[in-house]
């Protein structure tokens, strides 16, 4: 009763002075740490308080430790979570016609779905641009198709791998479940239809070892423009995750003017003082129209 008094009266850390630490017999130093470690059973009930209170410190300073961690993670959590505001929406109609492979590019079904237009680079001296996308969904293919103006044509030659498109005029689409871009999928095409395609995993960290395997492609270079289309199997799609009825898109364009010399577009406008398309604010979630039933079948060419 009377230590517990005073360790209400005095704290834990009179108690632990008074009656842990001291008094120490006084013998030599090695003795001394070996009398307090409870190697000499000198005063065994001296030595049970050690170990009690000591054992005591240890779950005090593990609990703090543990407590001190548990609010990073949440503060890294919610600055994760702030960085990553409301996405702008886009709605794909979805259509229930296929085109054949090989007549993507030219099929009228285009001309029943809607055209984004809004490609812009704030960073580059806030340029315009007037490439159109268009994208659509089937009951087994997403397709997209880029009307890209360019009188600067830049190809690289010669073409011996994918990642040969880096240093090319590309249009390009990124795919990822998620907001967070916690795991992404990309497709960077030329002008005549190369790809590069890779898997992502936020931030920047590629792998282009990496390819789409139901990823078709065709292009058409004309004078002062280029246009690319293709389609993705909508299967594959839910393979890697992505729900067909929500996912985030981004859509972009790299325009060279020389071998080092870009201009990075994106259809979706962020203020940012440099391009970047590898972070969460530079997608825009996609949600799907209802059905549009095509019963005939469209003429598959119009005028070029």
């Amino acid at each position: 009763m009377i230590r517990f008094i005073s360790l209400c009266r005095y704290g834990w850390f009179n108690y632990v002075q008074s009656y842990v630490f001291f008094p120490i017999p006084k013998h030599s130093l090695w003795k001394n740490c070996r009398i307090f470690a409870g190697v000499n059973h000198i005063n065994p009930q001296l030595k049970m308080k050690r170990t009690f209170v000591l054992l005591l410190l240890a779950v005090m300073v593990l609990a703090a430790c543990m407590k001190h961690e548990k609010a990073g993670n949440q503060n890294d959590e919610s600055k994760k979570t702030d960085s990553l505001q409301p996405q702008p929406e886009i709605t794909l109609d979805y259509i229930e016609y296929e085109p054949d492979k090989g007549a993507i590019l030219w099929s009228e079904i285009w001309l029943s779905v809607n055209v984004h237009k809004s490609f812009s680079a704030p960073w580059s001296d806030n340029r315009q641009d007037q490439t159109e996308f268009q994208c659509y969904l089937s009951f087994s293919y997403l397709y997209f198709r880029f009307r890209v103006p360019d009188k600067t044509l830049t190809l690289h030659a010669p073409f011996r791998r994918k990642l040969d498109v880096c240093d090319e005029d590309r249009a390009e689409i990124f795919l990822s479940a998620t907001a967070g871009m916690d795991t992404y999928y990309c497709m960077e095409i030329d002008p005549k239809g190369r790809v590069l395609d890779y898997k992502a995993n936020y931030y920047r960290q590629f792998d282009y070892e990496w390819s789409f395997s139901t990823l078709q492609t065709e292009s058409y270079i004309a004078d002062g423009c280029y246009i690319v289309s293709g389609r993705l199997s909508t299967a594959e799609l839910q393979q890697l995750g992505i729900p067909i009825h929500g996912f985030y898109m981004g859509v972009f364009r790299a325009d060279f003017d020389g071998p080092k010399d870009v201009v990075w577009y994106s259809l979706l406008r962020v203020e940012r003082e440099q391009a970047d398309f590898h972070i969460p604010e530079m997608l825009f979630l996609v949600k799907k129209e209802p059905s549009l039933i095509v019963n005939d079948p469209l003429p598959r060419d119009y005028p070029k």
